[in-house]
């Protein structure tokens, strides 16, 4: 009987010994899933903190962002850095696309608007009630690009993410630029944009044309000033489904935050 007994013994111990081992394996394998995910957030933070845009509220929004999505909170709150830019003349004429036709938008036209960039028709249509002014680039009777701009005192359609923005007096705000994709890398777009700028400072009575771009949409950064418009400042926008916050840095030092609660909305306007 010992022989049977020393036998389930050494069984017993090659059996412990392997699970002790399978359990070390474990635990090496997550502390070097650990090591890497420290890296991994280590790498995106510094992804995010190396932008051109280094002012301590960017990095703190681009820092906080990267964190929550991390730890999977980025629902519950969301943090956008953009920049405000300003054009106060008229840009150059471009010329080319001769069979290019640049015109307002009509209700006859939602269709052909949303299927550029997948703008919902009924906001299109509120926006063309309202009065706001929609450019279409028409090629061969196809809308192939659009651009709008809003008169009055302010502009509410980023308020519920962003801010409601107080324009003014003489403010156009430039907003919803946009080309299906066989017509970005033309210059179709560019041609189409600058036609609805011209026609804001010679019809309809703008001192200038305002707009806010992402602080990460670097292409779009580079048309703006290309084209004439200056940065103004910055805005940092945090929004929790209970608080929401828009701070504002000017370049000219100026510095404003605007809270809203239960609802209600922030409000900020952009000065030279």
């Amino acid at each position: 009987m010992e022989a049977p007994r020393q036998s389930r013994i050494a069984q017993y111990a090659t059996h412990r010994n392997r699970n002790v081992d399978n359990e070390h394996d474990k635990g090496r394998a997550q502390v070097k899933a650990k090591r890497t995910s420290q890296r991994g957030l280590r790498t995106q933070i510094a992804e995010a903190l190396a932008t051109d845009d280094n002012s301590p509220v960017s990095r703190s929004a681009h820092f906080a962002r990267t964190a929550l999505e991390r730890l999977g909170l980025n629902e519950h709150l969301a943090i956008r850095v953009s920049k405000v830019y300003e054009l106060s003349a008229p840009p150059k004429v471009i010329r080319g696309f001769r069979d290019l036709v640049v015109r307002r938008a009509t209700l006859d036209d939602v269709a052909g608007l949303a299927s550029v960039d997948d703008t919902p028709p009924a906001l299109i249509v509120e926006r063309l009630l309202k009065g706001d002014i929609g450019y279409v680039g028409e090629l061969n009777q196809a809308i192939l690009s659009h651009t709008w701009l809003h008169k009055g005192d302010a502009f509410t359609e980023d308020a519920q993410f962003l801010a409601r923005w107080r324009l003014a007096p003489g403010t156009v705000w430039s907003f919803n630029a946009a080309a299906s994709p066989e017509a970005r890398s033309s210059g179709l777009f560019v041609k189409v944009f600058v036609e609805a700028l011209r026609s804001a400072f010679e019809h309809d009575g703008a001192n200038r044309v305002q707009c806010l771009i992402r602080s990460t949409h670097a292409s779009s950064i580079g048309l703006h000033e290309k084209l004439g418009f200056r940065r103004l400042g910055r805005v940092l926008s945090l929004r929790t489904p209970w608080l929401h916050v828009a701070h504002w840095e000017g370049t000219n030092g100026s510095k404003k935050t605007s809270t809203a609660v239960d609802g209600t909305l922030p409000e900020l306007e952009f000065t030279s």
